[in-house]
């Protein structure tokens, strides 16, 4: 640069000190000098208004790189973050799940065990156990029924190998009309496959999915040909 402006100011005192003379060719390429080296400082400021613009560009692109970035990390974080609770989350219910299902099993398997002691209580001496057993039985199935477990109601109604196993079959005592001395009424003789006693409990989900069948014994039913034998 001090070697440009010495330049200059020699070729100005020569411009001048020829100026004086008269022109000549000397001066006249003194002056082409001078015109081209003012144009080279016109375009290195112009060079330099770029270099400064694109220094401002890419220090803004770099400075908003660097907040995507940092947003871009904070986002794996949180995401890392959330699975993690997520599946701290699953295993919590999880776990909830696997204790449900001991206490399910549990309260069950107690219900089999009074209704095992409650058919063989017979007589008034032993009524009062026979009853206390009975609402035990009736605590433990509403303590069931909160949790969204649901004793199936099969009694007196006919079979449903959806929902019930037959374990056995009583003769009906009733081929006609009620007679003296039978408790069978004629409504309850016409129901196929009747369900007379639950010798096991069954029980299904709140949504109605099956936990476990219902063991039963149902009144036998006549075959065609037990029928024709009867005339």
């Amino acid at each position: 640069m001090l070697f440009w402006l010495l330049s200059r100011e020699a070729c100005r005192n020569m411009w001048i000190w020829n100026k004086r003379k008269g022109s000549s060719p000397e001066l006249e390429a003194l002056r082409r000098l001078e015109n081209a080296m003012q144009g080279q400082n016109e375009l290195n400021q112009a060079v330099q208004e770029q270099l400064g613009k694109l220094a401002r560009l890419q220090y803004r692109n770099g400075q908003e790189t660097s907040a995507l970035l940092e947003q871009l990390g904070g986002q794996i974080r949180k995401d890392a973050e959330w699975r993690d609770t997520e599946a701290d989350l699953r295993r919590e219910q999880e776990a909830r799940e696997r204790v449900l299902q001991t206490m399910t099993d549990t309260a069950i398997s107690w219900l089999d065990d009074l209704d095992a002691v409650i058919g063989r209580l017979h007589g008034e001496e032993q009524a009062d156990w026979s009853r206390l057993l009975r609402m035990w039985c009736g605590q433990i199935t509403d303590m069931l029924a909160l949790a969204g477990i649901h004793e199936l109601q099969v009694l007196g109604s006919s079979f449903d190998p959806g929902w019930c196993e037959a374990i056995g079959t009583r003769p009906r005592e009733l081929s006609g009309p009620a007679s003296a001395g039978n408790n069978e009424k004629p409504s309850e003789a016409r129901i196929p496959y009747q369900v007379v006693e639950v010798v096991r409990r069954g029980f299904a989900m709140r949504d109605g999915a099956l936990l476990r069948k219902a063991q039963v014994i149902t009144l036998e039913e006549k075959s065609a040909y037990d029928e024709s034998r009867s005339f």
